[in-house]
């Protein structure tokens, strides 16, 4: 299965990528804003190609990503975003600018 991991260099993406990893079949392309942990990632496994970019950035990198996409697969068989933003203080404090980008990344 052809298969993209949205948010997956920490936490659960990232052990989602390395339990589909498992099954040689599966190729695997993970995101993530972490180069250091994406290589690691695709130096473990053969199967998993990577690709560094922040979501709060996705509009400057949408269409060099959908090439990526499109260079390694034909087809997509399953889409799993992983990817969450934290804004750790007090509700009442946050921003309406990092309130904005954590409803339109979570």
């Amino acid at each position: 299965m052809n298969i993209i991991i949205i948010g997956g260099t920490r936490g659960i993406g990232r052990e989602t990528a390395i339990t589909l990893a498992r099954n040689p079949e599966n190729r695997i392309f993970v995101t993530g804003r972490n180069l250091s942990s994406l290589n690691k990632l695709s130096q473990e496994f053969e199967n998993i190609a990577t690709f560094q970019m922040d979501l709060s950035t996705f509009d400057s990198l949408a269409e060099k990503f959908r090439k990526v996409i499109q260079s390694n697969f034909e087809t997509v068989d399953i889409l799993i975003n992983m990817a969450g933003l934290l804004v750790n203080q007090n509700f009442m404090d946050i921003s309406n600018v990092d309130a904005r980008m954590i409803m339109e990344i979570n």
